[in-house]
């Protein structure tokens, strides 16, 4: 039987943030349910220093990492060497992009970020959209309500929900071309990673800096 162990200090090991640890001893690693992850993940022994010597930019890169894996169906990602290494070298997320991130969270969880603590709601939107402060997330959702995006009580109104479903079927229609480019033998070779890489799926859908100015009737 697997024997797990709670840490004294339920500090999440990425941001320091309250959170559930539970010591896994059969798998060596450590399980964190932190809101400030927007969920679970497992940290292997021998990274927690380098994960501390990461700046605040680079770990929102991991937080952000870790969430899409989680949405590619890995339950509890596990931070490594390599997890570390791959999400430092990633690309920040654009301002459009954290908008899309934002509406896209709250188009799921509309119901359920009413209910929830106030704190938990922030932590999550902050990890959801890779911002690094409150007033980072505050300017953004603020700016977001003064373009008629989202309404009152975490609700989208209908141009935001219209935004979304357009951003969506904007990038169905992408990555099944990409997807015929593959079969077919002419795809772009700047595509390619991405395409046979499904976990990088929401780096392609706004891949563009334009991708939130695209007019579909």
């Amino acid at each position: 039987m697997t024997n797990l162990k709670k840490r004294a200090s339920n500090r999440c090991l990425i941001w320091g943030t309250e959170s559930t640890i539970i010591y896994d001893s059969m798998l060596r690693n450590w399980n964190i349910f932190s809101p400030r992850t927007c969920g679970q993940y497992a940290v292997s022994q021998g990274v927690q220093g380098d994960i501390d010597a990461l700046d605040i930019e680079d770990r929102a890169k991991l937080t952000s990492a870790i969430i899409e894996r989680r949405n590619n169906g890995d339950p509890i990602p596990t931070v490594t060497d390599s997890t570390i290494h791959e999400s430092m070298t990633r690309r920040a997320l654009s301002n459009r992009e954290k908008d899309f991130r934002l509406l896209s969270y709250l188009k799921i969880n509309s119901e359920r970020v009413k209910r929830i603590d106030s704190n938990i709601r922030t932590y999550e939107m902050m990890a959801q959209t890779e911002t690094i402060s409150e007033e980072e997330l505050t300017d953004l959702f603020n700016r977001l309500m003064r373009d008629s995006y989202i309404g009152d009580n975490y609700e989208l109104t209908l141009e935001g929900e219209c935004l979304v479903k357009k951003i969506r079927n904007y990038a169905v229609d992408k990555i099944d071309r990409v997807s015929r480019e593959i079969s077919n033998g002419t795809y772009r070779p700047d595509y390619a990673r991405v395409a046979n890489n499904m976990l990088e799926t929401d780096r392609l859908l706004l891949e563009s800096e334009q991708l939130l100015d695209i007019n579909i009737d």
